[in-house]
């Protein structure tokens, strides 16, 4: 998938027939009240969705990779149940049978990304809270998916970057 098509998939829409076979397996039995693009999602199409009862969620739906999103999955799970404040991991779907790609599912959880913050020293305490917490984990269960090397040790970018990314 070249540049221009993976960020056309990124800025697509979910299908409702694909909202409506994720609900179900889900065992959400409500009507989908809302669906917002969430910025961000390099290698996804991240939406948020809300359900008629209050619920709301995260959908990540990615073009392919059934590998990274199920590796995405297994961190996230590992994380959770470890106690790190990440949010709870509902579904996924590496086959692509909801969305005709690769999904992963989770709880919404409140707030937003702020790259310029108002309280830099709150900011910087919260993320010295949060890596400390992370290096708190017990490692002796993970997985080699968990404990695995990163896809990539470096990184060039490309010659010309997409229009929006």
């Amino acid at each position: 998938m070249d540049g221009e098509e993976h960020d056309r998939h990124r800025r697509s829409r979910p299908p409702r027939d694909g909202l409506a076979r994720m609900a179900k397996s889900l065992g959400i039995n409500t009507d989908v009240a809302r669906v917002r693009r969430v910025g961000g999602g390099i290698a996804s199409a991240t939406h948020a969705v809300s359900f008629a009862d209050g619920r709301s969620i995260v959908i990540k739906r990615y073009p392919s990779d059934a590998a990274a999103v199920q590796s995405e999955w297994d961190r996230l799970c590992f994380a959770y149940h470890a106690g790190v404040p990440v949010p709870e991991p509902l579904g996924v779907d590496a086959e692509g049978v909801w969305f005709g790609g690769p999904t992963l599912v989770m709880a919404r959880i409140p707030g937003r990304t702020d790259f310029a913050p108002s309280n830099p020293a709150r900011y910087a305490t919260e993320v010295v809270v949060a890596l400390k917490q992370i290096h708190e984990v017990d490692v002796a269960t993970a997985t080699s998916t968990v404990l695995g090397l990163h896809q990539f040790d470096t990184w060039e970018p490309p010659p010309a970057v997409p229009p929006g990314l």
